[in-house]
């Protein structure tokens, strides 16, 4: 076994000299991201607090105009048209586990904790971000072999799976089998010298140690993990390659599924049917019909939303109810629930921020002081003080309880919701005490704290913002009064581009379902997360105008549609 763990580290460093590590995919800090230093990434309650956020080398957040006179000036002035070689990227986590457990057919989410957490920016997907060193090598291994001896202890479906028994497998029926889940592994068919070294792995007098030594082989090769694309040279685009059709065929899959293409795909990818936009379309509406598909795709809601984090508050346990606890497993939930009305055919995406209902539990309901019969009733919000997914409680707990919500609360709708550029601390700008604030109400603190102007240039974007939400707690509680008896309004406003007032937080939900800038934003956030990087080649600027007309005209799914078919997809920058 040690041998096998020596040769399956070798293979991997060996078959990755390419790999997103090397220099010439330029690999910076804070790349298609918010920053790695803001409060919206702090855990901290009390004490000192940041006075400002970061928007990263690189940010998709920085350098937004001051007065955009269209949509194209909009994006035109957003991005780095000085085209950049496109990394090659590894298999996220979920998508390494999913499509193992596609291939081999067996439950993978226990071997979860053995890989080395994804994750870098705002959204865990992002190419710049990823790493390969010797401790996320040795977690593929791990996991391999893991895989592997779970395939062959279920011996029935290994039978199945390899159409003979694994105890007494010929050589034919094994290199048969290999031939099969290499395919869908590699993503194309083995060749020959591929199949010749897993062939010599496999030992006939030990059948069984020999297949699990192969398996183990091909989900911890280079060939496996990592996606590449070479695509066709295009007279009409030059410096640009057209991705071949297996290569769509993956890229397609793991958008829309998260996993390896399965035979199917592949198979109707090399007759040519992805090689047309319309070929392509077709193939995209029908996973898209799916239901793994249509879960898939709470993915981009739960990056953005950064909805993990209310698990991980629970885990930190500082500060949260035993109460709290036990219904936060149910928190996310509810917010899927409603953006899936939302993302789905004929529904306006926008509406999710106005909504007038939710769905709820019976722990979801007691945050919202009110009760349910069933599991997931819908729930009308008309008689209370809420709308949309910004009043729910897991959009309002994923950023923790703090000192001063509403810093952290502002910094969040500026960065995601509005795509503010907030700047980087100013030299020498020194931490907000808290501990010295004066002042009851955090309404007048804040004022006090942040009236020095070095500070004001960038919280004056944020507090206002988040004091829209400030009648809700750090759980997402409705109050009407803090823990001092003063009185919360929930009113606010934004000092930025095309400045606008609010009452209380079911205007400020109306005022950003309203608003251009956040219609831009979240089709800027949704095509950092469709791309994994930063829009910042040519040619994005023009997706990104398809993908908003068809998210304020069409619906969610046309505009996934609209950015499948788009160059930024279907082609890749030559190195």
């Amino acid at each position: 076994m040690k041998k096998l763990t020596s040769l399956l580290l070798f293979s991997l460093v060996a078959g990755c000299g390419s790999g997103p590590a090397h220099p010439k995919f330029g690999v910076r800090n804070g790349a298609g991201g918010e920053g790695n230093s803001t409060p919206m990434d702090s855990s901290n309650s009390t004490g000192s607090t940041a006075a400002g956020g970061t928007t990263g080398a690189g940010s998709i957040n920085a350098g937004l105009p001051t007065n955009p006179t269209s949509t194209t000036d909009y994006y035109a002035s957003n991005l780095y048209l000085t085209p950049t070689v496109t990394p090659m990227r590894r298999l996220l986590n979920r998508e390494y586990l999913a499509s193992v457990k596609d291939i081999l057919g067996i439950e993978t989410s226990a071997y979860a904790n053995r890989l080395v957490a994804d994750g870098g920016g705002s959204f865990d997907n992002n190419i710049l971000q990823q790493s390969l060193d010797s401790k996320r090598l040795q977690g593929y291994v791990d996991v391999s072999m893991k895989v592997a001896d779970a395939f062959f202890a279920a011996t029935q479906q290994a039978t199945t799976q390899m159409g003979c028994a694994p105890a007494t497998a010929s050589v034919d029926c094994m290199t048969n089998f290999i031939k099969k889940i290499g395919r869908l592994a590699y993503r194309r068919d083995l060749d020959p010298t591929e199949l010749a070294a897993l062939v010599k792995v496999y030992t006939p007098d030990r059948p069984l140690d020999g297949m699990e030594s192969v398996i183990a082989s091909l989900f911890a090769s280079s060939n496996f993990l990592f996606v590449t694309e070479t695509g066709v040279a295009d007279a009409n685009k030059p410096g640009y390659a057209k991705l071949k059709g297996a290569e769509l065929a993956t890229k397609l899959s793991l958008l829309l599924l998260g996993k390896v293409p399965s035979a199917d795909l592949l198979a109707l990818a090399e007759k040519g049917s992805l090689d047309t936009p319309a070929g392509l379309e077709a193939q995209a509406h029908t996973i898209l019909a799916s239901p793994e598909a249509k879960a898939y795709q709470r993915n981009f809601v739960r990056n953005w939303l950064s909805l993990d984090n209310v698990a991980q508050i629970v885990a930190n346990g500082t500060g949260v109810s035993d109460s709290f606890k036990s219904v936060a497993p149910d928190l996310p939930e509810e917010t899927y629930r409603l953006f899936d009305d939302f993302m789905k055919p004929g529904s306006k995406f926008m509406d999710v921020y106005t909504a007038p209902y939710t769905y709820m539990t019976t722990n979801v309901a007691s945050i919202y002081k009110t009760t349910v019969t069933n599991p997931w009733q819908r729930v009308d919000l008309t008689p209370l003080p809420r709308r949309g997914f910004l009043s729910q409680p897991a959009v309002l707990a994923s950023l923790g309880d703090h000192a001063y919500n509403s810093i952290f609360r502002g910094q969040f709708l500026a960065l995601r919701i509005l795509c503010q550029d907030l700047g980087g601390l100013p030299p020498g700008t020194p931490m907000i005490d808290t501990s010295k604030a004066s002042g009851t109400s955090e309404r007048a603190i804040l004022s006090t704290l942040t009236a020095n102007a070095a500070c004001a240039a960038c919280h004056k974007k944020m507090e206002p913002l988040g004091l829209g939400l400030e009648r809700y707690d750090g759980f997402g509680v409705y109050r009407t009064a803090d823990s001092k008896s003063n009185a919360l309004t929930g009113a606010g406003n934004f000092t930025g581009t095309n400045p606008f007032t609010f009452t209380d937080e079911p205007g400020l939900a109306t005022q950003l379902h309203d608003r251009d800038d956040a219609k831009v934003c979240v089709v800027k956030k949704l095509t950092e997360y469709l791309l994994g990087r930063a829009p910042a080649m040519k040619g994005d600027e023009t997706t990104m105008l398809a993908m908003q007309t068809s998210l304020l005209n069409k619906d969610y799914v046309e505009t996934l549609v609209t950015f499948i078919k788009s160059d930024s997809f279907t082609y890749r920058k030559k190195d």
